[in-house]
């Protein structure tokens, strides 16, 4: 609207509409402030469409970064399970360096072609990983929803590194092992929801550091990819520590 005032104001008085005219002097006289309102608001909507291209492709490799920073942690963690089984058990470890393999095929796709389905079978492979360390410590209670959209795109390691937290931070830490509880489905709105819960450290086993580095990293990639519409929560009830991800179905 402003354009086209300034655009109405900018045109000399004699080209204004007059009623007496004939009709293609009308069709001119309006073709012409069509035009002269059209340059403005044109070169405008240009400075936007670069604007919002810019601002995708910063935040695109903002999460490239952040992505790159989870990845060096999460292998960490697998090979420390592999050099645990090398000396006792050199079959589980070989069997374990296997399944690492593996679980970087699927762990370092690009983000176009990481789905749902590909971030719960890299939970999958993830597991079975540790099962080889902590053996009958580990109990793993699968509740997903038939009807998850397995095919939603979504960034690599979203899930993978709440499991890995409720592992490294919570049953490794018991010297009963304990259960961890994957729980996923639907809610109200088309949003999906993901709860991790495992049972809280023995008392005296021996801190370990990062699971809030790594919660951080999580929210900062979900903030890029979903903006305002996910969510992220944590807390302790009867003895567990529980992990909340909601992010919409898109």
């Amino acid at each position: 609207m402003f354009y086209s005032l300034m655009a109405l104001a900018w045109v000399p008085s004699g080209l204004l509409l007059s009623l007496n005219d004939p009709p293609w002097h009308w069709v001119l006289r309006n073709s012409l402030l069509l035009a002269v309102a059209a340059v403005p608001i044109s070169y405008g909507l240009l400075l936007r469409d670069r604007w919002v291209t810019q601002i995708a492709a910063e935040s695109g490799v903002r999460l490239e970064a952040l992505q790159a920073r989870i990845r060096p942690h999460f292998l960490f963690n697998a090979l420390n399970t592999i050099a645990s089984l090398i000396h006792d058990r050199p079959d589980r470890a070989e069997q374990a360096s296997l399944d690492l393999a593996d679980l970087l095929r699927t762990g370092l796709k690009s983000d176009e072609a990481h789905n749902l389905e590909d971030e719960l079978e890299l939970i999958r492979r993830y597991l079975r990983l540790e099962a080889l360390r902590l053996e009958e410590r580990l109990v793993v209670d699968w509740q997903l929803a038939d009807d998850l959209p397995l095919g939603q795109q979504l960034p690599p390691l979203l899930l993978q590194p709440l499991v890995e937290n409720a592992i490294v931070h919570g049953i490794s830490r018991r010297a009963a092992g304990g259960e961890l509880r994957i729980e996923g489905r639907r809610i109200r709105f088309a949003r999906i929801r993901f709860t991790i819960s495992n049972p809280l450290a023995d008392p005296d086993s021996r801190p370990v550091e990062g699971n809030r580095t790594a919660l951080d990293n999580i929210r900062q990639r979900l903030a890029l990819a979903y903006e305002e519409r996910y969510g992220l929560k944590t807390w302790t009830e009867g003895g567990q520590f529980k992990a909340e991800l909601t992010i919409p179905v898109t």
